[in-house]
């Protein structure tokens, strides 16, 4: 029988792997496109994209941070000392988000509807930093639940090699070698990629 660890590791890793994907793609993709518009149509697009945004990714960090606790309340060994080093970063992620990002996001509503005042680059440009803070925190609850031994990037093509630790219904734990090869395409994305896996021991 599954035990309540293995349920919420279960959850933990695709939890922190989802709010670093998520903000990832803000930070690599939708940053650059803020800063080929003018200004009001960011503004639209910004505080429309807002108003799905907020609740979800709240929603998200929450589930992160409740995870990677209960985690490391209820998991042994190798996992719960994952789960402890985990569960710094995840919270964090919310906090530079609340008192960060979510106070400017107040501004760019009063923004959108009227003048846009001197100064406005120097406030994205805040919101930005912010997003980017709360990006590699949120990357490095993920990368705590891994373990990232080694990364190779050469023009186009980029490689890493990485453990994860799982438990299987039996309540196994069983530990994951991943050799993820990739090639990028030339805006920077991932055009392909292959990988390679073995069980090593836990």
């Amino acid at each position: 029988m599954r035990t309540p660890s293995g349920y919420i590791h279960g959850a933990a890793l695709p939890a922190t792997g989802l709010l670093a994907g998520a903000f990832g793609y803000g930070a690599a993709n939708v940053i650059p496109t803020f800063g080929a518009v003018p200004p009001d149509v960011r503004l639209t697009f910004h505080t429309t994209m807002m108003k799905v945004n907020e609740p979800v990714m709240q929603s998200a960090m929450a589930l992160a941070v409740l995870t990677t606790f209960g985690l490391a309340i209820t998991g042994r060994g190798r996992t719960r000392r994952m789960a402890l080093g985990s569960g710094a970063p995840a919270p964090t992620s919310l906090l530079i988000t609340v008192f960060g990002n979510i106070p400017l996001h107040a501004r760019f509503r009063e923004w959108a509807a009227g003048p846009i005042p001197e100064g406005y680059a120097q406030v994205f440009q805040r919101w930005e930093l912010f997003h980017t803070l709360r990006t590699l925190t949120a990357l490095a609850a993920f990368m705590l639940n891994i373990q990232l031994h080694e990364t190779l990037l050469d023009g186009d093509r980029a490689a890493a090699r990485y453990t994860m630790t799982v438990l299987t219904r039996k309540d196994r734990t069983l530990r994951i070698e991943v050799h993820l090869f990739a090639r990028l395409a030339p805006d920077g994305r991932i055009h392909r990629v292959h990988s390679i896996t073995r069980t090593v021991e836990p």
